[in-house]
């Protein structure tokens, strides 16, 4: 199979020999290698395809029907700091959903300073919730309003009195960046 300058090439019984050959430690089996021009097979692993992208290449392929699952959406800890490969913003997750701290003072007075940032690969954030799960308690920092998270929609909660005679509790409030909830959609109950 021909792809553009590239040749999709089957070498892994080849590879393994080779390399029993030359005497040197057998490498991982791994079947679809990038072949350009010369034929050679032993390219170095940045020339490989990408699972996406031998996914999109075979596609076309498939039997009529074919569908593919979605992914599972990712999961990870409150309170987990993580950027994504090739993009420089770091970003705390809260109630399940990625918020983007806005600066490096931002991160100090929110009490992550000296806490490690998770590297995750691309296209991870794009696998987590878009906003706080309901029922979420939030509220940015620095500011005194609370929101309760609602069918994706924050809903402020007006005074200490209705946040008592609605039963919820004031150590489940989670503290959000400065801004993160700007994009999120107002409602009500």
């Amino acid at each position: 199979m021909t792809y553009g300058p590239s040749r999709l090439t089957f070498d892994g019984q080849c590879a393994s020999r080779k390399a029993r050959q030359a005497n040197t430690p057998d490498r991982a089996f791994d079947p679809f290698r990038i072949a350009r021009g010369s034929g050679d097979a032993s390219l170095d692993k940045a020339d490989r395809y990408t699972p996406a992208q031998l996914i999109e290449a075979l596609l076309p392929f498939a039997p009529p029907g074919f569908e593919l699952q979605p992914r599972d959406p990712l999961r990870l800890p409150d309170q987990t700091l993580f950027q994504e490969a090739n993009d420089p913003r770091v970003m705390v997750v809260v109630a399940g959903a990625p918020l983007w701290i806005p600066n490096p003072e931002a991160l100090v007075a929110m009490g992550y300073q000296g806490k490690p940032v998770r590297m995750l690969p691309e296209g991870s954030i794009a696998r987590l919730r878009t906003k706080p799960e309901d029922g979420a308690l939030v509220k940015e920092h620095g500011e005194h309003a609370i929101y309760l998270m609602s069918r994706g929609r924050k809903v402020w909660i007006p005074n200490p009195e209705t946040f008592t005679a609605m039963g919820l509790d004031w150590n489940a409030v989670r503290v959000v960046p400065p801004g993160a909830l700007a994009a999120v959609p107002s409602g009500s109950l």
